[in-house]
């Protein structure tokens, strides 16, 4: 993604984290042809300290994600790209402990026990590097004690 693009996204403020108005983004996340491509480019972006920094001063951009995760039914690309930026998120505290909050861990691991055979070595890959981090905090940890027996004898 060129510097312009991305000067360009922040100087409109496509992801309405300036604003208190983010119905672009709302419009943009929920629509089926367009979600796929805003995901792409929140994963660019969240990969780079400073953009993350960004677009987590939207408060309810976690919240969009998982919601939009949690409505795919199968391992399609809109649900990986949705995992792929929410695991990218725990890099930092805040965005952990609002995943911990929204009881993520126990959807990835349910995810594990119910769709085991139809997951992609990217989904899976990024669900053990999700819960690695979210189990790094104290109540991420609980959380996953709370269903760990779920996840013996898978992969």
């Amino acid at each position: 993604m060129s510097e312009l693009t991305l000067y360009e996204l922040f100087m409109y403020d496509l992801f309405g984290t300036l604003s208190k108005s983010s119905y672009l983004f709302h419009q943009l996340i929920n629509n089926p042809i367009l979600n796929l491509e805003v995901l792409k480019i929140l994963n660019s972006l969240v990969s780079m300290n400073k953009r993350r920094k960004y677009l987590l001063s939207k408060v309810t951009l976690i919240d969009d994600i998982v919601q939009g995760m949690i409505r795919e039914k199968t391992d399609s690309d809109l649900r990986q790209k949705c995992l792929g930026n929410i695991q990218k998120f725990t890099l930092r505290s805040q965005p952990q402990n609002k995943l911990i909050e929204l009881n993520i861990i126990h959807y990835i691991v349910n995810l594990f026990e119910y769709e085991e055979d139809s997951l992609s070595d990217y989904t899976i890959e990024y669900r053990l590097a999700l819960i690695m981090n979210l189990s790094l905090r104290k109540s991420g940890r609980e959380k996953y004690e709370e269903i760990a027996d779920k996840t013996y004898g898978q992969r």
